[in-house]
């Protein structure tokens, strides 16, 4: 441990030579801290900024986004998934408006009771924003401590994330736990790269890292996932209507479970084989190519069919939307982009 605190001085120096310039920093404060964190939670850098830009548009405030409107949040939000997160921020918003007089709780331990913030971004928010000693641990900093300590458990066992938690909290300086954090995760995004080989030379740490003089950086850490991912075979419907301005039929997903209150192309499972309320004979119908769609626990292989039909009377939780209101309005998943893709070539 002590020869990682003695490094500590000479990785903040490279941070502040070296961090990138993100819109979140130019001036932080808790709100825009935890937009951007949740944001980063399982996507890639680059599209979560430039929705990041788009959202504060939308909602510069804490206050804007708790009286914001919940179908506009998730248009803005399209794209980055896991609409819960989206969700989750609003609901949070509100509660803090409601009873924290519109002020973000400055200590860990609440920020934890807040709905949709675990150990990472609550050790983001308190420890960037408000200066508490406490890490924030995300995957760029839990791979650095296991190739510093040349750590070989399982990182994704959560005893053996605790334990390198423990690591970190020791060698979090008390007075700069902000700055730490920020390093280090900088450190994990740009130099001790995952699935490639890291650039060990331009590291802070590289004189003290086991991992690097073992040659295992690139086996390290282990991550060893328990529950292989559960297959789904869906179709999905594009029904078109035959306007001059034509109309897609979409369908209200339930408000609880996968992809909650999102608008789909109607879909279903393969062993039915066509919506009940369709026309019995269509204008046109073209069998589309199949496509794939990963979630964290389940994978979807989807197939498509195009039908093309006069226009009909739907009722909730269906309705028609124009293309352009589909590109403005309603929040149709990344899980049937392939699909938006497609639509935009049969209209």
């Amino acid at each position: 441990m002590q020869s990682i605190s003695a490094k500590i001085p000479a990785l903040l120096t490279w941070f502040q030579k070296n961090k990138r310039s993100f819109p979140f920093r130019e001036s932080p404060n808790a709100y825009k801290i935890w937009v951007s964190e949740v944001m980063l939670q399982q996507t890639r850098m680059e599209a979560a900024l430039s929705h990041y830009e788009e959202f504060m548009k939308r909602f510069p405030t804490l206050q804007d986004l708790a009286d914001g409107d919940e179908a506009t949040l998730l248009k803005v939000w399209e794209g980055l998934g896991y609409y819960s997160r989206a969700k989750n921020l609003q609901k949070t918003a509100r509660l803090i408006v409601d009873h924290y007089q519109g002020q973000f709780p400055f200590d860990y331990k609440t920020l934890k009771t807040l709905p949709g913030i675990g150990d990472y971004t609550a050790g983001a928010i308190a420890s960037i924003a408000f200066q508490e000693a406490v890490p924030a641990i995300d995957g760029n900093v839990l791979r650095v401590f296991a190739r510093l300590t040349g750590y070989k458990k399982n990182v994704l066992d959560p005893n053996n994330k605790k334990e390198l938690a423990a690591i970190v909290h020791k060698v979090l300086p008390k007075d700069q736990p902000g700055l730490f954090n920020e390093a280090v995760m900088e450190l994990g995004e740009t130099l001790c790269l995952p699935n490639t080989i890291p650039h060990c030379s331009a590291c802070p740490f590289v004189s003290i890292c086991k991992a690097h003089k073992a040659g295992t950086a690139q086996q390290i850490p282990i991550r060893q996932k328990s529950l292989a991912k559960t297959i789904e075979h869906r179709t999905v419907y594009l029904v078109v209507t035959d306007e001059k301005i034509p109309r897609v039929l979409l369908h209200k997903r339930p408000e609880k479970g996968l992809l909650a209150g999102l608008w789909e192309y109607p879909n279903m499972e393969n062993k039915e084989t066509a919506i009940k309320f369709l026309p019995k004979s269509f204008l046109e119908e073209k069998v589309l190519p199949n496509t794939t769609h990963t979630f964290s626990h389940k994978q979807w292989k989807l197939s498509g069919i195009y039908v093309k039909v006069k226009p009909f009377t739907v009722i909730n939780p269906y309705c028609w939307a124009t293309f352009e209101e589909l590109q403005g309005t309603y929040a149709v998943p990344s899980a049937f982009s392939f699909y938006t893709k497609l639509l935009q070539t049969l209209l």
